[in-house]
């Protein structure tokens, strides 16, 4: 038989989308899959739409108080029979040979401990439109820590598949953090194991206006504290460097809808909205100008104002 692998799906009021993510895990052509859903303490009918399925024993369910995202993914995986662990949001939809393709990667390379898929961005109620699927097996490229501590490859967990071993062992998700909880656990997951990539999307991630990343103050509150905790932990000489290139994606990963934000509030003459978004904006601005200047003055102690041809942390590191 394949490897079981145990999906768990934390659910918070998305009662509207929690049953499309569930039946895109339930059309897998891959087998064995268990299908773990967690109810972070739901305000909403969540429980009674899942109903159904319980009772026909196609999913199982497990409420608890609202502890966060990062506390119902791990309650999920303890429960989990798997050797493979899935973790995917409830608003996301799999394409229906995610697993098939994750998993083979997986069983070709028994040193990979993560292996992550591509994804394709849909708004709600829009039709997913998926490329055509490569013809046999997919090639797998290997991904470092450094390309992730400068850049988080991977919009949203339900992208990956890992080994259950490896999961156990870095001790699984940090509840500490918020909305970047699962940046934190790949970076600890690569300083230790190898991880590989496939280019085809396995993921559709779906946009709208209750997403968590829309949430930018917080957003970047907590993926600065990811980044500045990874950082800490590379060699002096090349922190400011990291710093300086994660602080500089973290500001054009979350500008935009900062921007909207900004935007939106105007237009509606919302004043307090509009001060807090044009406070974020000056932060993340701040922010990347002191890295950028701590980082010429770092180089400039070493005597140079760039880094020389063939540095390991040379634009690009690592995969795109």
């Amino acid at each position: 038989m394949p490897p079981l692998v145990s999906v768990v799906i934390p659910t918070y009021a998305h009662a509207d989308y929690v049953l499309d993510a569930v039946e895109s895990v339930l059309r897998q052509g891959y087998a064995p899959i268990e299908v773990i859903v967690v109810n972070d303490g739901s305000p909403d009918d969540t429980e009674a739409r899942l109903a159904p399925l319980v009772a026909a024993g196609r999913i199982r369910y497990v409420r608890q108080a609202n502890g966060g995202v990062a506390a119902a993914r791990n309650h999920g995986a303890s429960l989990a029979r798997g050797e493979y662990l899935a973790f995917l949001d409830d608003d996301d939809l799999w394409h229906p040979d995610a697993v098939t393709r994750l998993a083979a990667a997986l069983e070709r390379d028994s040193s990979l401990a993560m292996v992550y898929g591509g994804r394709v961005d849909v708004r709600v109620g829009t039709a997913v439109t998926w490329p055509d699927a490569p013809a046999g097996p997919e090639a797998a490229t290997a991904v470092g820590r450094l390309a992730f501590l400068v850049q988080n490859r991977i919009a949203s967990p339900g992208q990956v598949l890992l080994r259950r071993a490896a999961f156990d062992a870095v001790g699984g998700f940090d509840r500490t953090i918020w909305g970047a909880d699962d940046w934190d656990l790949w970076l600890r997951l690569l300083a230790d194991h190898r991880g590989a990539r496939l280019d085809h999307p396995v993921l559709a991630y779906r946009l709208h206006a209750a997403n968590n990343s829309w949430d930018t103050a917080r957003m970047w509150r907590e993926a600065r504290r990811v980044l500045d905790r990874h950082v800490a932990a590379e060699a002096a000489r090349d922190r400011p460097i990291l710093r300086c290139r994660g602080v500089t994606w973290l500001r054009d990963y979350l500008r935009i809808q900062g921007g909207r934000q900004l935007r939106d509030a105007a237009r509606e003459g919302a004043g307090a909205r509009l001060a807090a978004a044009a406070t974020i904006l000056v932060r993340m601005w701040g922010a990347e100008m002191r890295a950028r200047l701590a980082l010429k003055l770092h180089l400039a102690r070493a005597g140079r104002w760039g880094l020389p041809p063939g540095h390991p942390l040379k634009s690009p590191i690592g995969e795109p």
